[in-house]
């Protein structure tokens, strides 16, 4: 990337440090990246140092309804941000519903997909 580029920015939500350092792993090169450990931080540094060009969130089976709560959020406060909610392959169709059921209008993408942009 051009060091004169300003690059996008992005904001990754997960309570495990370990998955934001593997997102921060995949996505540092290309993105400003930024990161928080809870729905509650993320909400903050949107309405404090947005907009950002998107926010990634990922979901086991039983945060399905909370992450997809959170997207809504996301949407009406920056409602142009990319909104992504990272599933595990077998919980997918459990988290595309509910980002449906939400009106979330966010991607739902496979964890193992290889790349997430």
């Amino acid at each position: 990337m051009d060091d004169d580029a300003q690059q996008s920015r992005i904001l990754c939500v997960d309570h495990d440090p370990g998955v934001l350092a593997g997102l921060r792993e995949q996505l540092d090169r290309d993105f400003e990246f930024h990161a928080v450990t809870s729905h509650e931080q993320a909400l903050e540094m949107i309405k404090e140092s947005g907009p950002y060009e998107a926010i990634i969130t990922s979901v086991q089976a039983r945060d399905t309804l909370d992450n997809s709560n959170f997207l809504v959020k996301v949407k009406n406060l920056s409602p142009a941000t990319v909104r992504i909610m990272l599933a595990e392959e077998s919980d997918v169709p459990l988290a595309r519903q509910a980002v449906d059921q939400r009106r979330a209008d966010s991607k739902v993408v496979p964890a193992g997909a290889g790349h997430v942009l």
